[in-house]
């Protein structure tokens, strides 16, 4: 815009950009527990409201601290729902012995009051300029749906979408219903999903690195967002180094235990 010129309609810009970058200091939102759900042994997907006001805005991949009643529990999640819904989601691993998971498996119950404390982390959607490979593993998916959101809810999109996203147990391959109505709103989006553990039946066995070639990479006009579980991310980008193709950029985070870090 013109020095002096003034706006005659009602316009948005869109940045994406790191909440540092955009000088947005993490807040503390009360949200209540709409929903407790297990998809599987291992995966439990939270959803959460506040009573009232809205959630905090964040960039799609990002993610807050999450605080059980009474402080009993803390953690931090990524959002697997857009940014502005009016109902956050998180797709939480089950961890045996886990405070968390012990509270959200045994007591949690709706109304419960949470407090989320963010947001957090620098791995998230840049604007689409150029075809998008997302790489998932396990409850790497988590901030990478979040991501898929946003792109269907943004409408046109001219540049290709892929996903691999993969798991170890059949049963743990969750939220595919969820990538499929995606798929039917993101133009020139496909994936595919994988089981590396013995004995799958699923249709395509082994790690995500199976499933993708250099094609893929566009000879390197490609961004890559790479997230699950540190042998996964590290076995992601060394894969794309084999392949000797270096992408435009690569995009990563990696999913640890919460007594190994204080990030996932």
């Amino acid at each position: 815009m013109l020095p002096g010129a003034k706006a005659k309609s009602d316009m948005v810009i869109d940045i994406l950009a790191s909440s540092d970058a955009c000088k947005v200091k993490p807040m503390d939102t009360i949200a209540e527990i709409v929903e407790v759900k297990a998809l599987s042994a291992h995966r439990i997907r939270l959803s959460v409201r506040p009573p009232e006001g809205a959630l905090p805005m964040f960039l799609p991949g990002q993610y807050v601290n999450v605080t059980a009643p009474n402080a009993t529990a803390k953690r931090p999640y990524s959002f697997t729902s857009a940014p502005g819904a009016d109902v956050a989601t998180f797709l939480i691993r089950n961890v045996p012995g886990g405070k968390m998971s012990a509270y959200l498996e045994a007591k949690a119950k709706k109304g419960d009051r949470l407090l989320l404390n963010g947001p957090f982390g620098s791995f998230y959607l840049r604007a689409p300029r150029r075809p998008i490979l997302f790489l998932a593993g396990g409850t790497g998916v988590g901030p990478i749906l979040s991501m898929l959101e946003h792109l269907a809810a943004r409408g046109a999109n001219d540049q290709p979408v892929q996903l691999v996203y993969g798991v170890r147990d059949d049963a743990d391959l969750v939220e595919v219903k969820r990538i499929e109505a995606l798929a039917a709103r993101i133009p020139k989006f496909t994936y595919h999903t994988s089981c590396s553990g013995p004995g799958s039946r699923h249709p395509l066995t082994g790690h995500v690195t199976d499933h993708f070639t250099a094609g893929a990479l566009n000879n390197g006009d490609v961004d890559v967002y790479l997230c699950g579980p540190p042998e996964m991310v590290e076995s992601g980008r060394q894969h794309v180094a084999t392949l000797g193709l270096l992408p435009a950029n690569i995009h990563y985070e990696k999913f640890v235990p919460a007594s190994e870090a204080l990030a996932v």
